[in-house]
């Protein structure tokens, strides 16, 4: 059930998720693949780790909290909640990177802030691309984290999103099977 979500059921979804782009962006030509995400890991390294598993978690959280309000003020029941829930996440999610573009990353002054040089990089290749990107990093860890990791124990999510950040830590440095050219 979305209301005994916690944060390290939303961790251990973020971390495998994470993961498993990872692995893909770099022992893939997925479609999902390509130059300017390769270059965002590249130039950053974990802090673009730390970045993208955080909007993960604050979009969970934040799509929780909406669900909870609509379900106590019975906008919505909670037959079917595992689609609701996405259905918001995804609404949070579209939002949310819109909404940074325009007013975050499309108005800040280039060559301030790395992190936000290496976000324009990525807009003014990648455009709407991102947007179906990170779409699908939640349409994935959504049913994830509602149909497998929210039963497992404490113990298990502990050891699941320790191994990830371990193999992460070997990811980040792993050439990419793309030309970087």
């Amino acid at each position: 059930m979305i209301k005994d979500l916690t944060f390290l059921h939303f961790l251990t979804a973020a971390v495998v998720i994470e993961l498993f782009m990872l692995y893909l962006f770099r022992f893939t030509k997925s479609p999902f693949t390509g130059i300017s995400i390769n270059r965002w890991y590249d130039n950053l390294g974990w802090t673009a780790v730390i970045l993208d598993v955080l909007s993960v978690l604050i979009g969970f959280y934040i799509a929780k909290f909406i669900y909870e309000y609509l379900v106590v003020e019975k906008y919505i029941n909670t037959d079917y909640e595992l689609y609701k829930y996405l259905g918001l996440v995804l609404l949070v999610q579209i939002t949310h990177d819109f909404s940074f573009y325009l007013f975050a990353i499309k108005p800040y002054p280039k060559n301030k802030n790395l992190v936000m040089d290496e976000f324009k990089y990525y807009a003014e290749r990648v455009k709407a691309g991102a947007v179906i990107g990170d779409s699908f990093m939640y349409l994935l860890a959504t049913p994830l984290l509602y149909l497998y990791i929210q039963k497992n124990n404490i113990h298990t999510n502990t050891f699941i999103s320790i191994v990830c950040f371990y193999l992460i830590g070997y990811l980040i440095y792993q050439k990419p099977k793309i030309s970087m050219k």
